[in-house]
């Protein structure tokens, strides 16, 4: 039996339930370009129905990068309100999180994931809190998220 991703679509327009990863390594963070998109995001995905925000995090990041993770706290919760050939309402927890290999060294990667739709290419680059200014990121509150880092749990409403 295949696991339900918490989404849906009506008339109305579309929610989506996620959860991403902002990996840290040597100052850096790493985002995703996947497939035919302009942009770069941070990996992540789907939650699934009778699944936890965290375990999901560890899940999707593991999914789309090939290696372990440690996923280690809640950073920011986002709601995000867009039109994208229809309207969208995005609900998505942010979690910090470090490889788990030792001697880890951040290096850009292109890798295939496997999906539940079939393969999907991703471009990996490492990029400073500095390089953010001058890359197409989305949603654009990326920027701010990990520009005001604390141990207190944000949460981010954004209409893009």
């Amino acid at each position: 039996m295949n696991n339900i991703d918490v989404k849906i679509k009506n008339e109305h327009g579309n929610f989506k339930y996620r959860v991403a990863g902002v990996l840290e390594s040597d100052n850096k963070y790493l985002f995703a370009r996947m497939g035919y998109n302009d942009f770069y995001c941070l990996p992540g995905g789907h939650i699934e129905i009778s699944e936890d925000s965290m375990s999901a995090a560890k899940r999707e990041l593991e999914e789309e990068l090939g290696f372990d993770v440690e996923v280690k706290q809640l950073l920011a919760i986002h709601e995000n309100f867009y039109n994208k050939n229809g309207k969208f309402h995005e609900m998505c927890y942010y979690y910090l999180a470090n490889p788990k290999q030792e001697n880890f060294v951040a290096e850009n990667f292109n890798r295939t994931e496997m999906d539940k739709d079939g393969p999907v290419d991703h471009e990996f680059k490492w990029f400073t809190a500095n390089d953010l200014e001058n890359q197409k990121i989305r949603p654009n509150i990326l920027k701010e998220i990990l520009t005001n880092k604390t141990e207190h749990i944000k949460h981010y409403i954004t209409k893009e």
